[in-house]
């Protein structure tokens, strides 16, 4: 019966235990009040870990949240710095570079040109430049309005970059109706090679949307051949008055006709 009573009543044989060695062996057992001031700072210092851990996980979510604010900020301002990037050195209408991108990019090709070659016993390439302008755009312009001129600006630009492909071509709108092109690794003959081809696809594609006018490219070719040691202004010395003997050329296929390929008289 007894046996029955403590199985059913283990609590109680628990608590006669620690009173019997409460008694027996004291140094083991701290007085309870002593028991429950520890239990009590023990809460306390559970509650003071609990909330320094919400504290610190608060302010690392709001720190999470404010560099996850700074990096979209970043994000966006890089996409505007690019987009304005790009609107600085291109022109809006053709997507061609402007007179100040086509200067970046020619001297950006310079030097990559002069750093590749640095050393090696080959010669310096040459740069072909090209310049043309459209005949008769301002008929265009007066007969079907400005939109219609435009529209040719764009297909000329478009049928360039699929002749001048090569991410080393740099094609340039610097105003109205005229153009300029820089070829890399281009000799003057090669570089009337792909004008005459360019010139013949305007005159395929404009002449079906403008058949009433003709409307042509007038192009002029030059080229140049810089040194390794070439400096900045010698390089854009050099690129200006190449430019200059493709307009000369320009103007002496437009007297001769239009829609024609001219270098310098003097080459």
């Amino acid at each position: 019966m007894d046996t029955a009573i403590v199985c059913k009543k283990p609590g109680i044989i628990k608590t006669i235990l620690l009173q019997l060695f409460s008694r027996l062996c004291p140094e083991w057992f701290p007085p309870r009040q002593e028991l429950e001031r520890l239990t009590k700072e023990n809460k306390t210092l559970k509650g003071i870990i609990s909330q320094t851990y919400d504290e610190a996980r608060r302010a690392l979510e709001g720190r999470s949240k404010r560099l996850l604010e700074l990096h979209r900020e970043l994000v966006v301002k890089e996409k505007l710095i690019a987009t304005l990037s790009e609107v600085a050195v291109k022109d809006p209408l053709t997507g061609a570079l402007n007179r100040r991108g086509a200067n970046i990019a020619l001297l950006r090709q310079v030097g990559i040109t002069q750093r590749t070659l640095r050393g090696m016993l080959i010669p310096f390439p040459h740069f072909g430049v090209i310049t043309f302008d459209l005949d008769n755009f301002s008929q265009v312009n007066d007969t079907f309005g400005h939109d219609a001129g435009d529209e040719a600006l764009k297909v000329v630009v478009d049928i360039a970059k699929t002749i001048f492909h090569r991410d080393t071509d740099i094609i340039c709108r610097p105003g109205g109706d005229e153009f300029l092109i820089v070829m890399s690794n281009t000799n003057i003959d090669q570089a009337v090679a792909h004008a005459e081809v360019f010139r013949a696809a305007v005159a395929n594609d404009l002449r079906l949307r403008f058949e009433t006018f003709g409307v042509t490219v007038s192009v002029g070719v030059a080229a140049i051949t810089l040194t390794e040691m070439s400096k900045q202004e010698e390089v854009e010395a050099a690129f200006h008055n190449a430019k200059m003997e493709a307009d000369h050329a320009t103007y002496h296929s437009k007297k001769n006709g239009r829609d024609v390929v001219s270098t310098h008289p003097s080459k």
